[in-house]
């Protein structure tokens, strides 16, 4: 099977409950994405994963941060896919003290 188009990001999660609320969480926001098969060189638990265009990358860190958890972020070069860095999930803030 050949890689995605050069650029093509590929988000995996840890069953398909999250990569469903993750595909909810970016169709509201509006971020170009697509569900499809996770593709063969990768691995998951569920079978689906989440593609994107490199210039959709920080939208959709921002879509994810603190939203399901993603488990593993693949980038095509065209030929085959490189690990590519998770987004950092930060902790959310509490009230401010006085």
């Amino acid at each position: 099977m050949k890689a995605l188009a050069p650029g093509t990001h590929v988000a995996i999660f840890h069953g398909l409950h999250r990569v469903m609320a993750a595909e909810e969480a970016l169709r509201v926001a509006r971020a170009r994405h697509r569900l499809m098969p996770t593709p063969r060189p990768l691995t998951s638990s569920c079978g689906l994963a989440i593609a994107f265009p490199a210039d959709e990358l920080g939208h959709v860190r921002a879509v994810l941060d603190g939203g399901p958890d993603l488990a593993e972020l693949w980038c095509s070069d065209g030929a085959r896919y490189q690990r590519a860095e998770l987004p950092t999930h930060r902790p959310s803030a509490g009230p401010e003290a006085p």
